[in-house]
């Protein structure tokens, strides 16, 4: 589920971004068709692909006390025995708050 979601707003941001950057291109430079459209859609998926799961990863060795953080109990994710969006702390440490929200800023100031 965390995975879904943090996926979800991160194709968001990418939709945002290439409106901005096809927007910026077209009043520098006006033009029917072409580019590299290709390669930026390579981009752009293995952005929003691997950065949710990047994130996903480290909430899971930070539940399974692997990562740095194991000392800190109570910034576990706690994935097995309550849902983590009740739990503030928890919401921060599973990685999903802070990337949801700077994607959602992102795309109001783009």
């Amino acid at each position: 589920m965390q995975f879904g979601f943090l996926a979800a707003f991160a194709w968001m941001f990418v939709m945002s971004a290439d409106v901005w950057v096809v927007l910026h291109v077209s009043t520098k430079k006006p033009r029917v068709a072409g580019g590299q459209r290709h390669g930026r859609f390579i981009v752009y998926s293995m952005f929003a692909w691997l950065a949710p799961a990047a994130l996903t990863a480290l909430s899971a060795t930070t539940q399974l006390q692997l990562a740095p953080v194991a000392p800190f109990p109570e910034l576990r994710p706690n994935f097995y025995y309550e849902c983590w969006f009740r739990n503030p702390q928890s919401l921060v440490a599973a990685m999903f708050a802070l990337p949801a929200g700077t994607a959602i800023a992102a795309n109001h100031v783009s």
